[in-house]
């Protein structure tokens, strides 16, 4: 069976949501403690704005009742907080904490460098969630290959970088909720019309991006060792090993292949055959960091919710999306 996920590869996405404080008396005095639920599957919703904190309504009363007798200032205590809570000036999110970042810069549209300059969808997206949740990301590069080996060993605490989303990832980092829909394809030289499927593969030379779910879906072919397959540190220099007549053909994420295509002109190679797999991408995050995940999927859905994702979709893919975070149809 074919694994599921664009050119890099994941399906998962909890939300710690919770309840109002709970009160309790303790020799004669009120006290407020919050209990935390157990983490939700991607059911934020896109209209509302990150939950908020109140005691259910009997009890606030209670409270303010026994605050006004014994304290008498309590409840202009918790007006002053309310307010700071609400000024523009309060941290929110994260608090502006740094966040480490892995990523690399050889995946256009969604990351490539453009000068000296990180640029593309991710990269959008990135800076969009940080100014939305309220952290400084410290990005460092890699090979595709090193990334969850990063996240993994505890050198980085996030990454964006059309992340597919598989099971044996899911298993040691953790998943946001979907944030691109796409899939693997064939692409080929224009001049060769014999390739369009799996299949016409058998006695060839493939081109593919190491660790990525491009060489995972050929090692998982059931005619696997008839195909010679051909790792490379990027998709760009898998893409040219075919347009140098060094493989027959690679594959790679569509979007991706469309996007060099349009670029090379008509020097550049053709899609060939239908979507060999239709597949998920998320942001990956170290295992054991539940705020910063939920900071992420807080901050996609208001991303959604705002517009921001579909400009920068729009931007990169020229096209308005069909689907926006939150609209996946469930975990990544």
């Amino acid at each position: 069976m074919s694994p599921k996920r664009n050119e890099r590869g994941t399906f998962f996405v909890g939300s710690a949501l919770r309840r109002g404080p709970a009160v309790r008396f303790s020799n004669g005095m009120a006290m407020l403690s919050v209990r935390s639920e157990p983490p939700l599957h991607a059911t934020l919703p896109l209209s509302g704005s990150s939950p908020t904190v109140t005691a259910p309504r009997a009890r606030q009363a209670i409270v303010g009742s026994f605050c006004a007798v014994l304290l008498g200032a309590c409840g202009s205590s918790h007006s002053a907080s309310s307010s700071a809570a609400r000024s523009p000036s309060h941290p929110v999110g994260l608090g502006g904490k740094m966040v480490t970042v892995i990523s690399d810069v050889n995946f256009p549209p969604f990351e490539f460098m453009k000068g000296s300059k990180r640029v593309g969808f991710d990269f959008g997206l990135l800076s969009a969630l940080a100014k939305t949740e309220n952290f400084k990301p410290s990005v460092s590069l890699s090979d595709f290959n090193g990334i969850i080996p990063s996240l993994q060993a505890g050198r980085s605490e996030m990454s964006i970088a059309s992340i597919t989303v598989l099971p044996a990832r899911a298993k040691v980092v953790d998943f946001t909720l979907p944030y691109f829909r796409s899939g693997l394809s064939l692409a080929v030289r224009r001049s060769n019309s014999t390739i369009t499927g799996p299949t016409d593969l058998i006695g060839k030379t493939v081109a593919v991006s190491l660790g990525t779910s491009s060489q995972l879906y050929l090692q998982h072919l059931p005619f696997a060792s008839k195909i010679h397959i051909e790792t490379y540190s990027s998709s760009a220099l898998a893409y040219l090993a075919v347009e140098q007549h060094r493989a027959a053909a690679t594959i790679s994420d569509a979007a991706v292949l469309r996007y060099d295509n349009n670029k090379a002109g008509a020097g550049g190679l053709k899609l060939a055959g239908p979507l060999l797999t239709h597949s998920l991408a998320a942001i990956a995050v170290a295992k054991h960091h539940r705020a910063l995940l939920n900071a992420l999927n807080a901050g996609l859905l208001k991303l959604a919710r705002n517009g921001t994702y579909a400009r920068l979709y729009a931007e990169w893919f020229g096209r308005a999306p069909s689907r926006v975070p939150g609209q996946f149809g469930g975990p990544g």
